[in-house]
């Protein structure tokens, strides 16, 4: 009787060391999967660091005027940059034209080819018949990430 206990013992015994194996495995492959995932967001994180995030939009701004009796307002394109670094090298096409050839764009203006991180650039408007909104603007950049930045959208007022 005490044979068939030792041989129960054993296998109970076996069993139990199976069982820790496979859950030792088990552990040790998820404990790789989550540092590899860390390492990942680790990677990405730092070159979110490194990345200019350009948005666009149509503002309306005060006009400085010496009538203080009458507020006027003027329409402004703002290319605001809410990333971290620098966007340099920016092109800017409205309507699928460059930025400066765009009838909405009034002559003289300086194209602007940089924006600093948390910093914003205008172009005054001249808006009006066949030259209002919705205008479809691409905005492409570099940045210290390596890649190339893009933005897309739809103005309008």
């Amino acid at each position: 009787m005490s044979e068939v206990l030792s041989i129960i013992a054993i296998f109970i015994s076996g069993g139990s060391l199976l069982f820790a194996v496979i859950a030792f495995k088990k552990s040790h492959r998820l404990e790789k999967r989550h540092l590899e995932i860390t390492e990942k967001q680790d990677i990405e994180r730092a070159i979110e660091q490194k990345k200019a995030k350009l948005f666009a939009a149509i503002e309306k701004q005060h006009i400085q005027s010496a009538n203080l009796r009458r507020q006027a307002m003027k329409d402004v394109l703002i290319i605001r940059n809410e990333g971290l670094c620098e966007a340099r090298d920016i092109i800017v096409r409205i309507d699928n034209k460059p930025i400066m050839e765009h009838p909405a764009i009034p002559n003289g203006l300086t194209e602007i080819k940089s924006v600093g991180p948390n910093s914003s650039i205008g172009y005054d408007l001249a808006l009006n018949m066949g030259k209002y909104p919705p205008f479809e603007i691409n905005i492409t950049w570099e940045d210290n990430s390596g890649e190339t930045g893009n933005y897309k959208t739809t103005l309008t007022i």
